[in-house]
């Protein structure tokens, strides 16, 4: 996933345990978003990465791992007992717009 680049980073905090996602940027120039994760004290070397996050794409989002294509600058928030991920993405018309997933667990 971040063969490339990695950038825009956000951290949100739950109790002692940090989440992390971040854009990165493949060979093929793919965006998706990745995430770590870290109980304890946070230290960049030491957080645990889970690979991509794993968002579920509907039918008006577009996103394929072989071609150029936007997942990107995540932002994370909570809200109504639940956590927020907004990111920038592409519709399957090739316009860019702004998505948003959620989860009850963190």
């Amino acid at each position: 996933m971040e063969e490339a680049h990695v950038w825009a980073p956000v951290i949100l905090k739950e109790r002692d345990e940090f989440l992390m996602a971040y854009t990165g940027l493949n060979r093929h120039l793919s965006q998706d978003i990745g995430s770590c994760i870290k109980q304890g004290s946070v230290s960049m070397e030491t957080l645990e990465k889970q690979s991509h996050l794993p968002l579920q794409r509907n039918e008006v989002a577009a996103w394929w791992e072989d071609d150029i294509c936007s997942c990107r600058d995540p932002h994370l928030f909570r809200h109504e007992g639940r956590v927020w991920l907004s990111y920038t993405a592409n519709t399957k018309e090739g316009a860019s717009c702004i998505a948003l997933a959620s989860s009850n667990e963190f």
